[in-house]
């Protein structure tokens, strides 16, 4: 069970706001806490280790944030941290070269709550947060609008805004979480899931082993697909979190930014999943250079590697991907070393090739971790032809067909409100409550047409919240 499942869509949600409206206020942080674990149960259903595996990690994060308090030994707190990342780049190494029969066996959105283990060891460690119980831990670690597609909340943030006195539950938030949670589906099922299948179609008709020349046409195609499918199935579903947590009464704020103008490859990556690029400069960038000084060029240049290098193999990179994802790593490394966004917006011209720098990085990048497959990418290449072929043009006009220049509109429609706010012309409070309103009443009719019509065309959503993209 998850987001885009029946079973949570028709029982597990409308039960859980019924129960969570009328329990007294006190009772609320047990009640979500409770519904995580019921949440989690159930998703895990075909994760055997899941569940034990999240326990476990609970209690040793709660122990080991005890134990740092008490002792306040840099020994106990390093073997703390040495011992949660190692499960972490355990888990990604036996994830990428498991078999699809042994995957059920590895624990379910491990990835995320791990780095909040970590999360809480740190903060607890510098005096940013304290634990005034297991409870506490236990919630954050297993809250479960964020356990499995994030974002990455940390520790000292999160005990702030599950105070019992911050908890808000009202029709203004409910509002706000409905609201959020349609637009995170609609992006899931209605673009992503659309966008990503046209991507498998196309790149699995090119006999690249064979050695077949692909297209300008082609090649841009497929690199776009791929890119805008990638940030909706990701962002559709941080929004689906996000809206779930904003009914409980717990605002959260949004995971994504306007990554398709981002002139730099970092500059991509601090917009796409902002709370891991925020997760590592706190933790890990930010010590580094905190120690060795943040001044001197050459640290900067070593914790962006180790930043760039660290997210890639959260991404499941392999070390034969790393090694051709170093042109992508130089240039994060440059960036942060020579602040090339500032340099590549001081002109258009200058904007505009950092932005088609970004593309092919950026496309290169996605392409591998999709594929998990070098050789093709490589053969891609090689195979690149400026010149255009039938197979190309048929390619093309499937590309153009209804179905796709619908999801484009729908696309236009999801991004209206955002390139509103970038044109920055002033209107009246009437007039943008009338758009609002307008906006909001267009959303729930695409919703329910997204769930009653295209849901049934994609059975695999409601098991895996990433069935097209291996996370």
């Amino acid at each position: 069970m998850i987001f885009t499942s029946p079973v949570f869509l028709m029982l597990f949600l409308p039960l859980m706001i019924g129960i969570y409206s009328v329990i007294p206020h006190r009772w609320r942080r047990w009640a979500i806490c409770m519904f995580s674990l019921l949440f989690y149960t159930f998703a895990s259903l075909e994760h055997p280790a899941s569940l034990a595996f999240l326990i476990v990690c609970t209690c040793f994060t709660y122990c080991a944030a005890c134990a740092v308090v008490a002792t306040g030994s840099r020994r106990v707190f390093g073997c703390a941290i040495l011992l949660v990342t190692g499960a972490l780049v355990l888990l990604r190494m036996i994830s990428f070269f498991s078999t699809e029969s042994a995957l059920p066996f590895l624990p379910l959105g491990a990835a995320f709550y791990l780095l909040s283990c970590i999360s809480c060891i740190v903060d607890v460690r510098r005096g940013d947060a304290t634990v005034n119980g297991f409870f506490d831990v236990f919630l954050y670690v297993s809250y479960f609008p964020v356990l499995i597609a994030g974002p990455v909340i940390k520790y000292k943030d999160f005990v702030n805004i599950t105070k019992e006195e911050n908890i808000e539950f009202n029709a203004i938030n409910m509002g706000e979480g409905v609201r959020a949670f349609a637009l995170g589906f609609v992006k899931r099922v209605a673009v992503a899931e659309v966008l990503l299948e046209s991507y498998e179609r196309i790149a699995g008709t090119l006999s690249l082993e064979a050695g077949e020349r692909i297209s300008v046409g082609v090649m841009s195609i497929l690199v776009l697909l791929l890119l805008v499918g990638v940030y909706f199935a990701f962002s559709g579903f941080s929004d689906m979190g996000r809206g779930i947590s904003a009914m409980l009464g717990i605002p959260l704020e949004s995971d994504f930014g306007n990554c398709f103008l981002s002139a730099t490859p970092s500059d991509y990556f601090k917009n796409f999943m902002k709370s891991l690029w925020l997760w590592m400069k706190d933790y890990m960038r930010g010590p580094i250079e905190q120690r060795f000084g943040k001044d001197r060029r050459v640290i900067r240049i070593i914790s962006a590697t180790a930043v760039c290098i660290s997210v890639m193999l959260w991404y499941r990179a392999s070390l034969q991907m790393l090694i051709l994802m170093i042109p992508i790593i130089i240039f994060v490394v440059l960036d942060r070393a020579f602040s090339l966004k500032k340099r590549f917006s001081e002109n258009v011209f200058a904007r505009a090739v950092g932005i088609l720098l970004t593309v092919v990085c950026i496309g290169a990048f996605w392409t591998l971790i999709k594929s998990r497959n070098v050789y093709m990418l490589i053969n891609a290449i090689g195979g690149y032809s400026p010149a255009p072929s039938l197979q190309s043009y048929n390619m093309l006009m499937t590309v153009f067909s209804p179905e796709l220049i619908a999801v484009c509109l729908l696309i236009f429609f999801i991004m209206l409100p955002q390139m509103l706010r970038v044109i920055k012309k002033p209107i009246s409070q009437r007039t943008a409550n009338i758009f609002s309103w307008c906006w909001t009443s267009v959303l729930v009719i695409v919703f329910v047409i997204t769930l009653l019509f295209i849901m049934p065309q994609y059975p695999e959503l409601a098991t895996t919240p990433f069935s097209d993209i291996a996370l």
